[in-house]
């Protein structure tokens, strides 16, 4: 029959003539010894993953602060009347303007005051100059072609 090996602390107290065993006296050990170097080394390891665990949860914390003050800075921008493409020019210019005297709400509004034509309108200025590349009309040589040749498309 086999016998079933159980990890049990041992009780050393069995006879009462004898002492109790120090934790210095049980390191003397070199089996005891080497068995608790390695558990130590083994919650050393744990503790050091557990720690590189939390400082990456925690530059993930710092990211998502940042991004949730943009977007606060640009709900509040849209709530100034400012229309959303020019949303990023005046947030950016804001943050410039930002110290320890003048927070964000205050810097706004000096940017939107020093450039009116940001909500005036809601539309941004403009040149005046057409930006897309379509032609508003067909030039002399296209027309004199197309009366030469009336059934070609171009």
């Amino acid at each position: 029959m086999e016998e079933k090996i159980i990890n049990e602390p041992v009780d050393t107290n069995n006879d009462a003539g004898t002492e109790k065993i120090s934790f210095d006296q049980l390191l003397a050990d070199k089996d005891y010894q080497s068995e608790f170097d390695r558990r130590i080394g083994k919650a050393i390891e744990t503790a050091k993953s557990k720690w590189e665990k939390e400082s990456i949860s925690q530059e993930r914390y710092d990211v998502l602060i940042r991004e949730l003050d943009d977007f606060k800075q640009r709900e509040a921008a849209l709530g100034k009347g400012i229309p959303r493409e020019m949303i990023d020019y005046a947030v950016f210019s804001a943050k410039k303007l930002i110290n320890d005297e003048t927070d964000f709400s205050t810097a706004l509004d000096t940017v939107i005051t020093s450039n009116s034509w940001i909500t005036e309108g809601n539309s941004s200025p403009t040149t005046g100059i057409p930006q897309s590349m379509a032609i508003s009309g067909k030039n002399g040589v296209e027309k004199a072609f197309e009366r030469i040749n009336p059934k070609l498309k171009l």
